[in-house]
């Protein structure tokens, strides 16, 4: 078996296959932790930049609350050597909003007040007192919104242990960038036994987790890239997650969010889509240093420790599945897809590394049957 992608999602495929029985798992990959997206990634538990319509809705909910039961798990179990830890915090709107479908799989879930609100963000208050009110931003005051208690992920604490454990598990990793999935030839098709870095590529079955990279190995050309800005800062007196936008689904360009983690804070952001652009822009960064202390004046003057972009691996919606486009007894290997995450890779990783799991063994069963 081979696994393509060496972030989040391809390594928790990875984990899942050899607690499962599999052997001789491989994962194959250009870059892996700490250079991935996933390394980056700001880390919070909550469905974000995937669409929501109906049926892709009981999808993710289904995902994100085996994720969120497999994080609390290894938390329990491991500490915070998992880089998982519960925050507290704020999602606010400067206009009213329905309530989240995932309300419930977070803890302690409700709506606040604009009294409430006013406690800590100074537009709102002004807003509240009559007093005229001098956003930075010139955006009207954050006047609606949640509380709750949610999973921050310190993502490159837990890519390692992610890592670790698929080592502990005999996983093998092979360096090497794949143009096309075409190249891999069905393992029964070949007396190869072994993925290697120089020579052909052998596998019973295909996992593809290449992320954005899909859009080239695959071809899709239904995947994007969703430029996100984020910096790392020293703000150790804020304790509270914190998020703010116009919009519920939070997908307009600018961002605002805060994420307290055990050495740092992380603030953004930005959703540009179609932006290819790994570089970080300066002007970019005051923007975003502008928004957040808004909210909370101290990042203002808080201690930038480094800025990182990456690109979000965006589509219409999350792609699992078997793929349907190989006929019985080609030469081509089986490829199981897992891609698609949008900004939502740590939400949903283990959940659909359980269906990968399943698609897998259905495969193999159906093959016996045939022998």
């Amino acid at each position: 078996m081979v696994i393509i992608g060496a972030g989040v999602v391809g390594l928790s495929c990875a984990v899942q296959f050899l607690q499962q029985g599999f052997k001789d798992v491989t994962v194959l990959s250009k870059d892996k932790s700490p250079n991935t997206t996933s390394d980056g990634a700001g880390g919070q538990w909550r469905p974000f930049g995937v669409a929501t319509d109906e049926e892709q809705t009981k999808r993710l909910q289904r995902w994100g609350k085996e994720t969120w039961d497999w994080l609390s798990r290894i938390y329990r179990e491991h500490g915070e050597r998992t880089g998982v830890a519960f925050v507290s915090g704020y999602e606010l709107f400067r206009k009213q909003q329905p309530l989240p479908f995932w309300k419930d799989d977070v803890i302690g879930f409700r709506e606040v007040t604009q009294e409430e609100i006013a406690l800590f963000v100074p537009s709102t208050a002004d807003f509240l007192s009559g007093a005229k009110v001098e956003s930075p931003s010139g955006r009207p005051p954050l006047l609606y919104g949640f509380f709750y208690t949610t999973i921050v992920v310190d993502m490159a604490r837990y890519m390692s242990f992610l890592q670790t454990a698929c080592e502990a598990l005999g996983c093998k990793f092979v360096t090497k960038e794949v143009g096309s999935l075409s190249e891999f030839v069905s393992r029964s098709k070949s007396t190869a036994s072994e993925c290697k870095e120089d020579g052909d590529l052998h596998a019973d079955v295909v996992i593809n987790c290449s992320g954005l990279g899909a859009r080239t190995l695959v071809p899709d050309p239904e995947v994007y890239p969703v430029r996100g800005h984020i910096l790392r800062v020293h703000a150790p007196s804020i304790k509270h997650h914190f998020a703010a936008d116009d919009e519920e689904d939070n997908l307009s360009p600018e961002l605002l969010y805060i994420i307290p983690r055990s050495q740092e804070v992380v603030i953004g952001g930005t959703y540009q889509v179609n932006n290819w652009d790994l570089q970080p822009a300066e002007d970019e960064a005051k923007a975003i240093v502008a928004r957040c202390a808004e909210v909370f004046p101290d990042i203002a003057n808080a201690k930038i420790l480094e800025q990182w972009v990456g690109l979000r691996p965006g589509r219409a919606s999350v792609r699992l599945e078997l793929d349907s486009s190989r006929s019985d007894g080609e030469a081509r290997a089986p490829v199981v897809h897992n891609y698609g995450h949008g900004g939502s890779g740590i939400t949903l990783h283990w959940g659909c590394a359980n269906v990968c799991v399943k698609l897998a063994a259905q495969l193999f069963d159906k093959e016996a049957a045939e022998a």
